[in-house]
């Protein structure tokens, strides 16, 4: 033992010396951290006076979050915080200028494929019947035209829905405004007898 001593004291002062700064080290960290500990308090039932502030989302029991069928400025608010609100009750407006705008430029959409399909149908076949006069290269031209024709109606149906921003049509399962004859649109080589 006395040999292990005397061979290996250097080793054994530095380790000493190390585990006694590794200790006063350890013992301070456990103070800091005693000393930063969190107080709690046992939770009961009572009157609550004070006024607590905190960071974080509430959420009330009865709220509601309102959808538009479209995006744009809001022009009128019908109610101020803390009302109550009856079913369907208008309660905000948006502006309807760009989205009459978009209908009526989707409805000029529709008039000039509506024209084009017409005038190539009449002009180009005399109104034949198609098994009479069309090659197969004309058909796929026809047919090009009636998809266009046929997304053209789509557009406009599509603009009608976002214009149209009642609350009880839309729930009902359509969008069509009031006087809108349904039906009316539907335009398609096959059944306009063109």
């Amino acid at each position: 033992m006395k040999r292990f001593i005397r061979k290996f004291w250097k080793y054994i002062v530095v380790f000493s010396v190390l585990a006694l700064i590794g200790g006063i080290w350890w013992t301070r960290r456990a103070k800091q951290q005693t000393a930063s500990a969190i107080t709690t308090a046992h939770v009961k039932q009572e009157t609550f006076i004070k006024t607590i502030s905190s960071s974080g989302k509430t959420k009330a029991d009865r709220s509601v979050s309102l959808k538009f069928q479209t995006s744009g400025k809001l022009t009128w608010v019908g109610i101020k915080e803390g009302d109550t609100v009856a079913p369907y009750q208008a309660i905000a407006a948006l502006d309807s200028r760009e989205v009459q705008k978009n209908l009526e430029k989707a409805l000029r959409d529709y008039d000039k494929e509506r024209n084009d399909f017409e005038e190539t149908w009449r002009v180009d076949y005399n109104g034949k019947k198609p098994e009479q006069a069309l090659t197969d290269t004309v058909k796929r031209i026809l047919e090009k035209n009636q998809w266009n024709l046929e997304r053209a109606v789509l557009d406009v149906e599509l603009k009608r829905c976002q214009s149209n921003t009642r609350p009880r049509d839309s729930d009902r399962g359509y969008c069509d405004p009031p006087g809108y004859a349904r039906g009316r649109g539907q335009h398609n080589a096959r059944n306009s007898g063109v």
